[in-house]
């Protein structure tokens, strides 16, 4: 049975990004990807969480347009240290394990 503190971390982790713009002002972004669902045991259950995580990331280090995504100087950045840092928080050595192959099985 897993502890409440195991269950409360387990339901949701938050990626963020802060950006730099004109005059400096600092903006901080968030998502909360949730997981609660997910059997983390499982290659599927990694699989999809590990989808969720890069789509999340996508969304908050990007424009709402996705031409236009793939033109900001920090996105590619972002998007990894987004992920990087959300899979951490995880800390499930399968997820990481997916990570650094790079593999999800998926486009995106």
């Amino acid at each position: 049975m897993k502890t409440l503190s195991t269950l409360i971390f387990g339901m949701a982790i938050t990626l963020s990004m802060l950006t730099a713009s004109a005059g400096d002002t600092i903006v901080t972004k968030s998502q909360v990807v949730h997981f609660s669902d997910l059997n983390l045991s499982s290659d599927a259950g990694i699989r999809t969480l590990y989808q969720r995580i890069r789509g999340a990331a996508g969304r908050v280090c990007g424009d709402a347009d996705r031409n236009l995504r793939l033109e900001q100087p920090n996105y590619q950045t972002c998007v990894r240290k987004a992920v990087d840092d959300a899979v951490s928080q995880v800390n499930k050595p399968a997820l990481t394990a997916m990570h650094r192959s790079g593999s999800s099985n998926s486009n995106g």
